[in-house]
């Protein structure tokens, strides 16, 4: 018996339907588009089990600011790992129900199971929130697990797709060179104000470039990835067209053995103004300081001179106490090396007040040697040594 047109139109649409539902229901149980998320009620944070940071301002009616922050990294041209095309789901993303060391976290890892092409790389992210705090922090710790590049030098950094206030289009990325700060905005005067800046280390390439431009990339991505990361150039802005504007900053290069990890950190901050934002991150500078273990406080006298003192105790393990002066507001930059003048960790990047300030400095994942911790502000430079025992 044929069936009428009706009928067979019926019948292709419920195939359809079915379809959809089973295809739908795939992904979510694969776990590919599923996130969690938290909102401070200052700022939203969502992080994917790919890999993908999103950020809503409550202070916007919960609009969304960030249509996407991903992890980058490469090691050379045709070798890189990025959102497109490699990343995977290892962990799934989950809220942590009692936080140690923030009121929110959310916790989750990824691979490049996805191309399975080098590098070959896991990383594990957490994303600290506190109540009412209108900036998050992002932690990811980066693991070597390539068994055939085997030891590599891996520039490291993030993708930045800002989406202001749930649109796209003729939005501004600019760059303060001073502060170390990158923003999103749109010139208009209800524009929401997003700020992103490393915690741990100084950006070595910032590159800005209009999103159609960007991402009709076809197989040179890996190339151009690379090409970007390794540039150091650093862009000052761009307004993007109709389509919106895009960003990627990295650090410098750094050697990461078969196995070993080293860590990255971001500081995400939302505001009604650029100063509200760029003063929401600076904020984050003190959080960061605490949720490493490191904390501060502020003499009140002023000092006549700049002044670096001996850490103490020294040797220390598992922490320590370093006082420095300075005799007007400042911004400082206090980093650790080691002997043979490699970076090794920045203790602290942030404007200080004038007065005698004390850190305490409580490394992890740092092995046992003796050090220099360097100081800077403006220019005045001045250095000393540390033992860290394990």
């Amino acid at each position: 018996m044929k069936r009428s047109p009706i009928a067979k139109t019926i019948s292709i649409f419920s195939n359809c339907i079915i379809f959809f539902l089973f295809t739908f229901s795939f992904f979510l149980s694969s776990g590919k588009i599923s996130a969690q998320k938290f909102n401070s009620g200052a700022i939203g944070i969502e992080l994917s089990s790919i890999g993908r940071i999103r950020v809503n301002s409550p202070l916007s009616q919960n609009k969304r600011q960030v249509y996407r922050i991903s992890l980058i990294a490469s090691t050379g041209i045709g070798s890189s790992f990025s959102y497109i095309g490699d990343q995977d789901s290892l962990i799934s993303a989950s809220n942590i129900l009692s936080p140690k060391e923030s009121d929110y976290e959310i916790k989750g890892a990824i691979a490049n199971y996805f191309s399975k092409l080098p590098p070959y790389l896991t990383a594990d992210f957490s994303i600290y929130g506190w109540h009412n705090a209108p900036y998050a922090i992002v932690k990811v710790k980066i693991i070597n697990r390539d068994t055939l590049l085997k030891d590599m030098n891996i520039f490291i950094g993030f993708e930045f797709l800002p989406q202001i206030d749930s649109t796209f289009g003729f939005e501004t990325i600019q760059y303060d060179r001073h502060q170390k700060i990158i923003t999103s905005f749109r010139k208009n005067s209800s524009s929401t104000f997003t700020a992103l800046k490393f915690l741990d280390s100084d950006l070595l390439s910032l590159r800005m470039l209009d999103w159609k431009d960007y991402y009709d990339r076809g197989t040179g991505s890996d190339s151009l990835i690379f090409s970007l990361m390794s540039s150091k150039v650093i862009d000052d802005s761009i307004t993007g067209g109709a389509d919106g504007a895009a960003c990627l900053f990295s650090q410098d290069a750094l050697p990461l053995k078969l196995y070993d990890s080293t860590f990255i950190y971001l500081a995400i901050a939302v505001g009604n103004s650029m100063s509200e934002a760029i003063s929401n991150i600076n904020e984050s500078q003190n959080r960061y300081f605490r949720a490493l273990g490191i904390g501060s406080y502020r003499s009140k006298s002023i000092p006549s001179e700049y002044k670096l003192m001996q850490n103490f105790p020294n040797p220390f393990n598992p922490s320590t106490s370093i006082s420095f002066s300075i005799p007007q507001r400042h911004f400082v930059s206090l980093k650790l090396y080691d002997l043979l003048g490699r970076e090794v960790a920045q203790i602290i990047s942030s404007e200080f007040e004038a007065g005698t300030h004390t850190i305490k400095f409580a490394p992890r994942d740092i092995p046992s040697g003796v050090y220099l911790y360097k100081l800077e502000s403006g220019s005045h430079i001045l250095s000393r040594k540390m033992v860290i025992i394990r």
